[in-house]
């Protein structure tokens, strides 16, 4: 679970709003209660005090946002003053249709911290939401999975030539070439099944990228 803090930051008489990622949190209780006491924890380790919360956003998972036993209820609980603001921010888009604005934000954070950023893949999270409705029953799960799964078989296959002419509009955008760097020949042994064992197969650099990592990431 990630936490993030919002709060005002004073400098003379001068005051302004700042946001900081502070880190993840291991969570092994994913229960309103398991999710509060480590949160809870979290913010007494840091030295923050309760009775200053003024604000408290979370995704839209029953057991943050409950109205009875979620995170949300139990922080007002403690401070009624917490008041509780939906995060729009995870009705998320498509990176692809922001990764300007993306890249420039990991471009700071990069300046500053080394954790390794996390992609919210579209389709995922439209059915994790489906999956989180109380009256999800166990078939329409499975078959929310399966299409999922069928979605990504069909994007292995024919997704690869659309991606890369979106990622070089995209690189045109930014001021950057829309080539793969040149680098030495890419080469791998064929598998047994091959003509030859022995026999080596040439990769150019867009065939390895499409076999090292677009495939893989799909996979």
């Amino acid at each position: 679970m990630t936490i993030i803090v919002r709060y005002l930051k004073l400098s003379y008489n001068f005051v302004t709003i700042e946001e900081s990622f502070l880190g993840f949190l291991n969570v092994d209780d994913t229960t309103g209660k398991g999710l509060f006491d480590i949160t809870l924890e979290e913010l007494k380790t840091l030295g923050l005090e309760i009775d200053d919360m003024c604000g408290q956003g979370y995704d839209n998972g029953e057991n943050m946002k409950g109205k009875q036993q979620g995170v949300k209820m139990r922080f007002l609980d403690l401070n009624p003053r917490a008041f509780y603001t939906h995060c729009v921010g995870l009705r998320v888009k498509a990176i692809k249709l922001q990764v300007v604005d993306v890249r420039e934000a990991l471009l700071q954070v990069g300046e500053k911290d080394n954790d390794v950023a996390i992609t919210i893949l579209n389709h995922v999270n439209i059915v994790s939401k489906k999956l989180q409705s109380k009256d999800m029953h166990l078939n329409n799960v499975i078959s929310e999975i399966n299409m999922l799964i069928g979605y990504f078989n069909d994007y292995k296959e024919t997704g690869f030539s659309k991606a890369i002419e979106e990622a070089k509009q995209i690189a045109i955008e930014m001021g950057i070439d829309p080539i793969f760097p040149q680098k030495r020949l890419i080469q791998r042994k064929k598998r047994f099944d091959d003509s030859s064992s022995s026999e080596e197969v040439s990769f150019t650099t867009e065939e390895n990228f499409r076999v090292n990592y677009f495939l893989y990431i799909v996979d």
